[in-house]
């Protein structure tokens, strides 16, 4: 008898699975519908997720406050539910958290949906809850799901002409835009650097490893962890992450390595081009550089020295920057809702960073100063003729050196071996090693006296 109820159970829970899958796909339809019919917008069509709770059917999405639909769905909820009558409308919190439960019949059964948030400060949870009968609700589901994420600007962000104007895709082609604007785009077809290429820096490179590729590369894997783990579903993908490091440590070179190994573009923003005389103009700016890249679609944007961009309101900060870095926290925050875009950002000034703003990396890299060994791999990079004695003299000669530095070294002892050639005095190629130690010395000394 125990056996045979358990198999019935086992039966009924395949069905479950088999049914919940159908209803994904027959959902994913209708949302690529939706997408065709009116394009992708920023934060538009956030990931629905589908599960089991116990005997009920869920389907769940968020919806960001600041597209001004959220009125629109309450309206909905109170009036206008397709096919169905409401019958119940709870109200509770938990403070923060306000939930909005609502119970609806319809003829095949009741379902409920609910409204959880603000999560996060802009962001609420809609779910939808039924036990049978599920394949007659796409439409019903569908509509709120557009209603939801249709293009929309709230009142309170048009009055204020301190944020961003562009809340649709940008207009023309993002790259030529992003150019014009003065931040530099690396494709993938002109990406080239792998990790051979950055010597040293191994424990960063293995946190890069552990917490941004394969994040991006297996996704999957992730999403599995947190539906296991978390009581609501969230994700656990790095959205913003800041690498930490005096100049010259490979912030930069790292950024194009995950550009190249995940195979998006790569949008390096200089400073330069957001920063302006004119009033209101740097966050116009700032702004139209973040809705490029939204038209780019997959993309990683890199902000090298963001604390001169985002200093701590604690320092006097200025009003300019002050509106600044209110725009610039206002789209990492939308970054959030999208699997499209991570934004990396780079500082040797962690302390002096607002902290609204470090509150907002799900990950710092540190990139130190290179050790003894990492030096001597760094030489070894730009000078392998030179025997393992010499390189190690080299390491042990340069503490404090950076990557950068250590380049520098080498291409000064090869410019001025160059010129003993071209004069006639030499013939051979191998650059000696008095050369790269008297360009050490001269580093060393002008460091010292700086």
């Amino acid at each position: 008898m125990y056996l045979f109820r358990g198999l019935i159970a086992l039966a009924y829970c395949d069905y479950k699975s088999d049914y919940i899958q159908n209803i994904k796909s027959q959902m994913e339809s209708k949302i690529n519908e939706l997408k065709q019919l009116y394009g992708t917008q920023m934060m538009a069509f956030p990931e629905v997720h589908y599960q089991l709770k116990g005997d009920n059917f869920s389907l769940s999405f968020t919806i960001d406050k600041r597209r001004g639909t959220l009125q629109d769905i309450l309206s909905l909820l109170d009036n206008n539910v397709k096919n169905a009558t409401l019958i119940k409308k709870e109200k509770s919190s938990i403070k923060p958290i306000e939930i909005l439960k609502y119970t609806f019949q319809d003829s095949k059964g009741e379902f409920t949906i609910t409204l959880i948030g603000p999560t996060n400060n802009h962001f609420y949870l809609l779910e939808y809850t039924k036990m049978n009968e599920f394949m007659h609700d796409y439409e019903r589901f569908a509509e709120i799901f557009r209603v939801a994420n249709q293009a929309r600007t709230p009142k309170s962000e048009r009055i204020n002409p301190f944020q961003p104007k562009y809340k649709e895709k940008a207009k023309g082609d993002p790259i030529e835009n992003l150019q014009n604007l003065g931040a530099r785009v690396y494709k993938v077809e002109d990406s080239y650097l792998d990790w051979d290429y950055l010597a040293g820096s191994e424990e960063a490179k293995r946190e890069i490893e552990d917490t941004i590729l394969l994040t991006l590369e297996r996704p999957e894997i992730f999403d599995k962890i947190t539906e296991t783990t978390r009581v609501k579903y969230e994700k656990n993908r790095p959205k913003a992450v800041l690498f930490e490091g005096p100049p010259g440590t490979g912030k930069t070179t790292s950024a194009k390595i995950i550009s190249n190994q995940v195979k998006v573009p790569l949008v390096y923003v200089r400073l330069e081009a957001i920063l302006s005389k004119y009033y209101g103009e740097a966050e116009g700016n700032l702004g139209k550089i973040f809705e490029n890249c939204i038209s780019l679609g997959k993309c990683m944007i890199f902000i090298d020295e963001i604390d001169s961009l985002a200093q701590s309101r604690e320092k006097e900060m200025h009003e300019a920057t002050r509106r600044l870095l209110s725009v610039f926290l206002r789209y990492l925050d939308g970054f959030e809702s999208s699997d499209d875009i991570i934004v990396i950002c780079a500082t040797n000034r962690k302390s002096d960073l607002d902290p609204a703003l470090q509150s907002r990396f799900s990950k710092v890299i540190q990139f130190p100063y290179p050790d003894k060994h990492s030096r001597m791999a760094i030489f070894e990079r730009y000078a392998k003729h030179l025997d393992r004695g010499q390189l190690m003299n080299l390491a042990e000669n340069s503490q404090n050196m950076t990557g950068r530095d250590i380049k520098n070294i080498c291409e000064d002892a090869e410019r001025k071996w160059a010129a003993f050639i071209l004069r006639g005095e030499q013939s051979d190629y191998k650059v000696p090693f008095y050369l790269y130690q008297a360009s050490l010395k001269s580093r060393v000394f002008h460091k010292d006296n700086k």
